[in-house]
C-alpha cells in the first residue's frame, strides 16, 4: 500500500502543482529525494539518467534532460514511477532564452494474475513548446505478457483513460476526452539492454466538438544501452512523439517530434 500512495502522491504533486512557481523549483529536489532514499525503499529499482549538449556559433544553445524511475516487482505486483524533465535554451543577443521545457511524469500500478493483468495508468505533462500548459490523464484495464523467454519481455496492455487538457492560450476552453490507450513494451536485459515502451492513444470522445482525428497521442521511446559496472551505464535515447489536439487548436505547432539523447545511466 505504501507504494501505491507514493505513486500516486508524486503525480499529485505534478497535478496541483504545476501553476505553482516555487513547485517549479523543487519538484526535481523531491525526485531526486525519492530515488536516493533508504530504509523502506530498499526494495525498490531506482534508476537516473542525465544527457546534455552545448551549440556555439551559428546558433547558441545549450538543453538537458534529467530522466529518473522508481519501480518495484513481485510475483503478484509491480509499480513505477518515472519523472523526467528536458529543457533547451538558445542565446538571443546577449541573453538566453527557454525554447522549450516539458515535464512528464507517468506512473502504473499492475495486479498480476495467471496470463493477465489489472492495469492503473496514470500521467501528467506540460510542454512550453507545444504550448500544453496542462495535460493529465488517468484509467485502468487489462494487459499479458506475450513473451518472456532468453532475456526477452514483450507485454501489451489496453487501458481505457479520461483526460482533461489546458493549453497556454487561455482564450481557449480545457479539453476533455475519452481515450483508449495501446501500450507495446519491448524489453532485453544482458550485455547490451534494450527497452521501446511504444503508446498509442486515440480519442473516443471529445468535448468542444473537436473530432477524433483532432485529438490522437503517439509516443514511442527507443534505449540502448550498454553496462559499464553494475551501477553505471552508457546509452542512447529515441523519443518520437506525436499530438494532433496542440495542431488543432494553433495551426503553427507541429504534429511530431522527435529527440536523440546520449545518456548516463545509474542505477542503485
Amino acid at each position: 500500500m505504501c507504494y501505491l500512495i507514493a505513486m500516486f502522491f508524486l503525480n499529485f504533486l505534478s497535478m496541483h502543482c504545476f501553476y505553482s512557481f516555487y513547485f517549479k523549483r523543487v519538484k526535481w529536489f523531491l525526485v531526486l529525494l525519492f530515488i536516493n532514499s533508504n530504509g523502506g525503499w530498499c526494495q525498490v529499482s531506482k534508476t537516473i539518467a542525465i544527457s546534455s549538449e552545448t551549440s556555439f556559433g551559428n546558433l547558441n544553445s545549450v538543453n538537458g534532460s534529467l530522466q529518473s524511475s522508481l519501480s518495484h516487482d513481485s510475483s503478484n505486483a509491480s509499480w513505477s514511477v518515472s519523472p523526467s524533465f528536458l529543457i533547451t535554451m538558445i542565446k538571443r543577443e546577449k541573453d538566453y532564452e527557454v525554447f522549450e521545457s516539458e515535464t512528464f511524469v507517468t506512473s502504473t500500478f499492475t495486479k498480476k494474475f495467471e496470463k493477465w493483468k489489472i492495469i492503473a495508468f496514470m500521467d501528467a505533462e506540460n510542454s512550453f513548446l507545444r504550448q500544453t500548459l496542462f495535460r493529465c490523464t488517468a484509467g485502468v484495464g487489462v494487459g499479458t505478457n506475450l513473451l518472456a523467454k532468453g532475456g526477452w519481455k514483450v507485454s501489451v496492455s489496453e487501458v481505457v483513460m479520461p483526460e482533461i487538457y489546458v493549453s497556454d492560450d487561455r482564450s481557449l476552453d480545457e479539453v476533455v476526452c475519452l481515450r483508449l490507450s495501446t501500450r507495446l513494451k519491448i524489453k532485453f536485459k544482458g550485455k547490451v539492454n534494450f527497452e521501446s515502451i511504444a503508446f498509442f492513444q486515440p480519442s473516443v470522445w471529445n468535448s468542444n466538438n473537436i473530432t477524433l482525428a483532432d485529438n490522437i497521442n503517439a509516443r514511442t521511446t527507443n534505449t540502448l544501452d550498454v553496462p559499464i559496472n553494475k551501477k553505471f551505464s552508457l546509452g542512447i535515447q529515441l523519443m518520437m512523439q506525436a499530438f494532433t489536439l496542440p495542431n488543432y487548436l494553433d495551426g503553427t505547432i507541429r504534429v511530431w517530434d522527435s529527440k536523440t539523447s546520449f545518456l548516463i545511466k545509474a542505477t542503485f
